[in-house]
Order: structure tokens, then sequence, then C-alpha cells
């Protein structure tokens, strides 16, 4: 922890973050307006009235992005819960028993990681529904999960062949005691890593899909479909796209710093060699 609060990038970062959860889980109290409240002031530009104007309905544009974010944000932590538990699990049965599971789990993943994400993203929700909070963090969850698994096989792998593992072995117990008294508990320092460097890539991944129409349903506003909204009028009414896509950007970069911050203090060893790539 005194590492973790010594670096400047995790500090930043995790200022950020807290000020954004903030203002999301405090959205009904803080917003100067309810997402409901139509008026007359149809495309207003920002002024004290409103700060980040108003869209074609006359609702307050702050206030849509401060109630949106509760469902970005809540969208994108389960999404990283279902992938990563799927994915560790996955990536920790590979490197652990190995032989046919291992390369069966490792072809199929490798082969679902060979498309871009988008595109896989997209033919899930074209199979299962594009629109539904379930079908888009069934999407994002397809294309962490090859990630999550070889980072996590890559780790196991070598913890299954140390020398504290043989003299398990040499004293009888069974493998699957190794794996969970004494291979997995030294995995959790890769976890934490790799689930703190791909939560910004998801939350850019649900914007993307949302601001395509696609994901929660059109009376859940999120931060990609208010980009998407406000595009339509982009030529005369431009702040309803700087103004959330700011702050999708500043979240973003937030995690990003947390992340790294995480990363370095958690080990430094790791520094360069377990970072993971963003979602293509």
């Amino acid at each position: 922890m005194k590492r973790l609060l010594k670096s400047k990038m995790a500090v930043s970062g995790g200022i950020v973050v807290v000020l954004v959860l903030i203002a999301s889980l405090l959205a009904p109290w803080v917003a100067p307006y309810s997402v409901k409240d139509f008026t007359r002031d149809l495309l207003a530009p920002p002024s004290v009235t409103h700060l980040f104007g108003t869209d074609s309905f006359g609702r307050d544009a702050l206030s849509l992005v401060l109630h949106s974010g509760l469902e970005t944000l809540g969208i994108s932590l389960l999404t990283l819960v279902i992938s990563g538990l799927i994915g560790i699990v996955c990536g920790i049965v590979s490197g652990y028993v190995g032989g046919w599971t291992d390369k069966t789990l490792s072809m199929a993943m490798q082969g679902i990681m060979s498309f871009p994400s988008m595109m896989v993203a997209l033919l899930v929700m074209g199979i299962f529904g594009t629109i539904g909070r379930a079908s888009l963090i069934g999407a994002i969850s397809v294309t962490l999960i090859p990630r999550f698994s070889m980072i996590m096989r890559g780790a196991t792998i070598p913890a299954r062949d140390a020398e504290y593992v043989t003299a398990a072995q040499a004293v009888g117990l069974s493998r699957w005691r190794i794996l969970w008294r004494h291979i997995v508990p030294n995995l959790v320092t890769p976890m934490v890593v790799v689930c703190s460097t791909y939560l910004p890539s998801i939350i850019l991944l649900e914007a993307s899909l949302s601001f395509l129409g696609f994901g929660a349903p059109p009376d859940a506003p999120t931060w990609g479909r208010i980009v998407s909204e406000g595009g339509k009028y982009f030529r005369i009414a431009p702040w309803l796209v700087m103004f959330p896509g700011t702050v999708i950007a500043v979240t973003v970069i937030g995690f990003n710093l947390l992340g790294e911050g995480i990363r370095d203090a958690v080990d430094p060893r790791i520094r360069g060699k377990l970072t993971a790539k963003s979602i293509r």
C-alpha cells in the first residue's frame, strides 16, 4: 500500500476514478435535472443554466452524462468480473493440466484472438441480439476471456514447475490440492495486474458498441449512446459530442494510470513483462 501511495500515476488515476465513481453514484442528488426533464431549449449551447448545453429533446446534457455514468461503469465492471473469472480459470487449468487440455484451450483462445475484438463482439451480438445489457456484456466478455486466459496460462506454467510444487508432490499431495493451496495464491499478483489493465479497454469497447446503437436499451443511456445521439447534430451542437467524449477519455486515462500504478506497486519485477495489450 505504501508503494502504491508513492506512485504518482496511481494517485493521479485514483483521484480521477474516485471522482467519477462519486459523481456517478450521487447522480440522482447532484445532477441539476432529471433525465425526464424536457425543456423548450432544444440544442441550447452551454450556459449558466445548462453547463453542458441541452440535447435535441431539451434535456440537460450534464445531467445525462452524470446519470449515464453509473450505467456505463456498472456494465464495464460486471463484464470485467464475468470475463475475468472465466478467463482466469481457463488459463490456470490450461497451464496446470497441460497436455491435450492445454492444446485445445490454447487453440480455441488463439482462434478468437486472431480476429479484431470489435468484429467478434459484433458477431456475438448479431447472434444473440443487438439490444440488451446481457447481450452487450456477453459480447464484450467473449473478446476478453481469451486474453485473460492466455496471460494466466503464461503465469501458471512457471509456477507449476517451481520447486515448492515439486516438494508438495514428493510428500503426496494431490494435484488439485497443490493447485488451490500453493499455485493459485501465487497467481494473485498477475490476476490483479491483468484486471486493472483491461478495465479501461472494456469501457472503451462498451462505449464503441453503444455508439453504434448496440447494447443497453434507449431508456438506459450510456456515454457511448449519448455521443452517438449527439453526433447527429455535431455541426450545430458539437458540445453534445465534446463533453461526453471528454468524460470518456478522462475516465479511461484515470483507470489506465491507476492500473499502471497498481501493476508497478504490486510487483515491479513484472513491469513490461505482463502488461495486457489493449483490445484491438
